[in-house]
């Protein structure tokens, strides 16, 4: 995670040693991109997700939108919300959909129809956060920005932070965060590592 000019850099407890010097030689204000990430960590790297933006807001620069059919959801949406799951694919309800939790979420309705959902993790106790999911019918259309923004001020008034993150080549999630005045905190870059084989366990223990 890029911090402007200062770096963080988390690893699995026993290959911190593995990878100290190669990390050791990136430069302050180094930009994160696939490839630096791949020159180091090399096969041991299965998937790699980023540039991501971090953002963050607070009431005096979120700039909210007038929600149109934007409301917490109840207990009684969860049928209409399992409806919306089916419509999108796992991997998108994998980037952007969560579990059912009324209270947590806010929905934007279109003829009755769970269109967009926005919902929001606690992380630790105050970052709240977002996750966002249209329906694949009714992308392009503003819902996103909607429900953002309307639990956006519901977090604000619980006395949370709002956090957004989203890759910075998703063009649509990245106008949501402009649009609603969400401040670039950091850029992050995820590795998930295959399995450790012998030979790297081996490394590690000297």
């Amino acid at each position: 995670m890029a911090f402007d000019a200062a770096l963080i850099v988390s690893l699995p407890p026993g290959e911190v040693e593995i990878y100290r010097n190669e990390i050791m030689r990136w430069r302050p204000g180094i930009i994160l991109t696939p490839a630096l990430i791949e020159g180091v960590f090399r096969e041991r790297a299965k998937t790699i997700l980023g540039p991501a933006f971090v953002g963050y807001a607070d009431e005096n620069i979120f700039r909210p939108v007038y929600p149109s059919g934007a409301r917490l959801l109840t207990a009684a949406d969860k049928k209409a919300f399992g409806v919306l799951r089916n419509a999108c694919l796992a991997k998108e309800w994998d980037h952007g959909g969560s579990t059912f939790r009324p209270n947590h979420m806010v929905g934007v309705l279109r003829d009755q129809q769970l269109v967009t959902v926005a919902s929001y993790k606690l992380w630790g106790e105050h970052i709240a956060h977002i996750s966002i999911i249209t329906h694949p019918s009714f992308r392009g259309r503003g819902h996103a920005t909607t429900a953002v923004s309307e639990l956006t001020r519901i977090v604000l008034e619980r006395k949370l932070v709002p956090q957004y993150r989203t890759l910075k080549a998703n063009v649509p999630s990245m106008t949501v965060a402009k649009k609603l005045r969400f401040l670039q905190y950091a850029t992050s870059m995820l590795a998930r590592f295959r399995e450790a084989s012998r030979s790297t366990t081996r490394v590690a223990g000297n």
